[in-house]
């Protein structure tokens, strides 16, 4: 893929749009400062569009444990305030499940565990 390419679909994967007629440098300027303000600018034009893209990936990585935590609060009917973290909601249906105990570890580890319940 072209940088412009790459940019592109990093704007796609975070729903945000772009002017279509601004340069490739004023895209990435506008990803940077609304995603990643205050972030040192890498040197090269191709590590800070990998920044990016690195953001875009962890950025799905948490939109994916949210849904699946919210499948998981739903099957044990349990209601999880929207503004908690994902480490928080975790801890709500664990609290709830194994009352008492307290869990550690990996978040990604934990969910499993809370999934594993249900099959």
């Amino acid at each position: 893929l072209t940088k412009l390419e790459r940019l592109q679909k990093v704007a796609s994967d975070l729903n945000k749009d772009f002017d279509p007629g601004a340069s490739l440098m004023l895209k990435l300027r506008a990803l940077e400062e609304s995603e990643l303000p205050g972030v040192a600018r890498e040197p090269s034009i191709d590590q800070r569009i990998r920044k990016l893209e690195e953001y875009a990936e962890e950025q799905a990585q948490k939109k994916c444990k949210a849904q699946r935590l919210q499948l998981l609060a739903s099957e044990f009917e349990i209601q999880l305030d929207p503004k908690s973290s994902l480490f928080a909601k975790v801890r709500m249906i664990e609290e709830e499940v194994w009352p008492g105990e307290k869990k550690s570890g990996a978040l990604e580890k934990r969910i499993v565990e809370l999934e594993n319940i249900l099959n």
